[in-house]
């Protein structure tokens, strides 16, 4: 009887214990069932952060910063959503199945939302600095900004660079986190938002990268918080010189806070007290026609902070004023490439467009027509006048113009067609960084600059082609001799602004550098040594429709080879002259096959072997609108 009560019994147990598993079963199916579509609806969700972030990058850069933050704060609403669903799943613990996917989950949401704090926070910091230039629509205009609010525009940038320097790094942090988390652990719209944040926040952290330089010294080019007083040099490069060309016109501006507070242009007219800088043997050619002035004759040389000094002097020294902060040279070709980017501009009665404006601006300069209201002895020029309506064009344009126009004003440095002289060691120091001080900029290796200045009365560089070839060959003692032609094409007619053309031409070389011949000087050659290179110089006679070519042959010091055996590896730099249009061909031959050589920017070809690991020379074409560097390994 016993026995059949305790099997009665265990029955009972095994029916309830059979029940609870059941629902033990049920629930987990469930609570399994739940979690995965809680999981499905969190990859919705980061679908739904992935579209905002998207919206909030086409708009944060350009001109909505208003939009661009609301985008990120929907975002980071959504990705607050994602963390109570996530907490929701954990709540009884992830089942095993789903324990590695929920605590992948969760690391990859707090990353994503670290990173769209950080853009929130880049978004405000901008908001604050722009504030007063914020229109209604939320789009940044500096057309009705006035200049105490330029002012704290500019206080606040200054103010701000910490913190822009913090989220770089933040950013920078991040992305090492976001990197770490292994992609076969995510689900594909993580997988998809991991790499479009990592794109994103890299963009974002390059730019602040090449922001920040310029955040730390505009303020201070722009006045503040010391007021700056510029001396402006306008160059003509239809009359080549040393540092571009011919100087028509100076101007001194002066600015405070960001804004213009002065700026008059004057003629640097001929002063006879004044002997001309040019050297007697470049004087005596039958086509040198000199004309001295005060301004003009200090800007022969090619060495821009030199001459820029120099020019100081002479300033200080004929008009009697004391402060000048920085000189700065620009040519025909800044303006029109603003023209161009700009559109047509009216200065009272006159359109100045990218085709005109050389044309305009000689027509008024040499037949009085456009008229101000200045004093006879101001010029009878629409230059002011017209770099005003150029800044007010660009403070009426959107964010994003502006930035395009820096964009242009950036190219034009590169080019040279702007050179800049600070006082300032820290204005100074960045624009030699960035190579737009138009210095010799001499290395320890083969090194080379062609420098031409028209000698004569007449517009006629824009005529001619200058074409240059250097050829350098390693000897079997593997000492480097080199050979430079430079062929000149002049294609003026003659009339009274152009015709036959002379230059006096030096070509820069490494110092102690040995000259084997020279041909195609009208003379002789002068030979001078200038800290760390040789100047060769002559003069060169280019009659109307004629052709004349000039040759150099020179060994490189032992210094320059012995660096080349050492590092097995040749490098050249071919310096630009400002204003001075050249082609250029190099060719270099070397003893030993070639492993690598330049190959961005311009035409390489390898030379003396078919394959690529034969070649024991390159061949390179470009031209010397920019500085060119070549390299050759082997």
């Amino acid at each position: 009887m016993e026995d059949e009560l305790f099997d009665s019994r265990s029955g009972i147990m095994r029916g309830v214990l059979v029940i609870i598993l059941l629902i033990v079963i049920a629930a987990g199916v469930l609570y399994g069932y739940r979690t995965w579509k809680r999981f499905g609806l969190v990859n919705k969700m980061v679908i739904d952060v992935q579209t905002h972030l998207t919206n909030a990058s086409q708009d944060f850069l350009p001109e909505n910063f208003f939009n661009a933050k609301m985008e990120l704060q929907s975002a980071a609403k959504i990705l607050d959503d994602t963390r109570d669903i996530l907490a929701s799943i954990s709540v009884l613990g992830a089942v095993p199945f789903t324990e590695d996917r929920y605590h992948i989950a969760v690391q990859f949401s707090e990353a994503a939302h670290s990173y769209i704090d950080t853009g929130i926070q880049l978004a405000e910091l901008v908001e604050h600095i722009s504030e007063s230039a914020i229109t209604q629509d939320g789009t940044i205009s500096f057309a009705e900004v006035t200049p105490a609010q330029r002012a704290i525009i500019l206080e606040r940038t200054v103010q701000s660079i910490p913190a822009f320097n913090g989220i770089r790094a933040k950013l920078a942090l991040l992305a090492r986190q976001l990197s770490s988390i292994n992609d076969e652990s995510l689900d594909e719209p993580y997988r998809l938002m991991k790499y479009d944040l990592l794109k994103k926040s890299g963009f974002i952290e390059y730019s602040l990268g090449q922001i920040i330089p310029f955040l730390e010294v505009v303020p201070r080019f722009l006045g503040y918080a010391d007021d700056k007083t510029y001396l402006i040099l306008f160059q003509d490069v239809r009359r080549v010189r040393g540092t571009g060309g011919l100087i028509t016109l100076y101007g001194i501006m002066r600015v405070k806070d960001g804004s213009i507070s002065d700026f008059k242009v004057s003629n640097p007219d001929a002063d006879p007290r004044l002997a001309s800088a040019l050297p007697a043997y470049a004087q005596s050619t039958d086509l040198a026609v000199i004309h001295s002035s005060f301004l003009q004759d200090t800007n022969w040389e090619f060495d821009f902070p030199a001459v820029a000094q120099q020019m100081i002097e002479r300033y200080r020294t004929v008009k009697g004023e004391g402060k000048i902060d920085g000189v700065i040279a620009v040519d025909h070709d800044f303006f029109i490439s603003l023209l161009r980017f700009i559109g047509p501009i009216r200065v009272r009665n006159t359109i100045f467009s990218a085709d005109s404006f050389t044309q305009e601006l000689d027509f008024h300069r040499g037949y009085g027509a456009y008229r101000t209201l200045n004093p006879p002895i101001q010029p009878n020029d629409p230059i002011a006048d017209l770099v005003g309506t150029m800044i007010d064009s660009v403070n009426k344009m959107p964010f994003s113009g502006i930035f395009d126009v820096v964009k242009v004003v950036e190219a034009r440095l590169h080019e040279k067609h702007i050179l800049l002289w600070f006082d300032d060691p820290k204005l100074q120091e960045f624009s030699l960084s960035n190579n737009w001080t138009g210095h010799t900029r001499r290395k320890e290796t083969d090194y080379v600059m062609v420098v031409d200045s028209n000698i004569t009365d007449k517009d006629t560089d824009s005529y001619i082609e200058r074409a240059i070839g250097y050829e350098l060959t390693q000897d079997s003692l593997e000492r480097l001799n080199a050979k430079l032609d430079i062929v000149y094409r002049n294609n003026s007619t003659i009339t009274e602004n152009t015709g036959h053309y002379a230059t006096w031409l030096r070509i820069v070389i490494p110092r102690g550098s040995e000259v084997f011949a020279a041909q195609g000087f009208e003379g002789d050659i002068h030979r001078e040594n200038r800290g760390e290179v040789t100047v060769v110089s002559g003069i060169v006679p280019v009659r109307s429709f004629q052709k004349a070519a000039v040759r150099l042959e020179y060994r490189l010091p032992i210094t320059v080879a012995k660096a080349v055996q050492e590092k097995r590896r040749y490098d050249l730099l071919v310096q630009r002259q400002p204003g001075s249009k050249q082609s250029l061909t190099v060719s270099l031959f070397f003893q030993k096959p070639l492993t690598r050589f330049t190959k961005g920017g311009f035409f390489a070809s390898p030379t003396h072997g078919q394959k690529a690991q034969e070649a024991t020379g390159v061949k390179f074409v470009s031209d010397v609108r920019v500085d060119r560097e070549f390299m050759a390994q082997f």
